[in-house]
């Protein structure tokens, strides 16, 4: 029952990552920019998606690369996140850890290799 959503998440396939979104969902977004925090529920996490695609004109984008664990209710996923605001551009390796129950992801973290770099792309956002 849990395969669709891991096959999703494997591929980046947000529209089926956000079906699996509820209400005790939590995403962990790092670092010291104005969109770092903890985000539960479907309705914040998504709105922080839009809020992300909107501050990058639809540029933003997470392009997963391979999984590097999976068990039956967890899934390590490494890529490369990149996105374009006006002159700056961002482009960094990152790791999602998505913690999983049936058909709903529990939790997400998000970590990135070049944090600050990160900070500073999201900076005013």
């Amino acid at each position: 029952m849990i395969e669709p959503l891991r096959q999703s998440l494997r591929n980046g396939d947000l529209p089926e990552v956000e079906s699996a979104l509820d209400d005790a969902t939590v995403l962990h977004m790092p670092g010291g920019s104005g969109l770092a925090g903890d985000y539960q529920g479907r309705e914040p996490i998504l709105a922080l998606f839009a809020r992300m695609v909107d501050l990058t004109g639809g540029t933003c984008r997470f392009s997963p690369t391979r999984v590097l664990t999976e068990t039956s209710t967890a899934l390590i996923v490494d890529g490369t996140e990149s996105a374009a605001r006006g002159s700056r551009e961002l482009r960094t390796a990152a790791l999602y850890v998505f913690s999983l129950s049936d058909q709903t992801i529990r939790e997400i973290w998000v970590l990135h290799e070049e944090q600050q770099r990160v900070d500073e792309f999201w900076a005013g956002g």
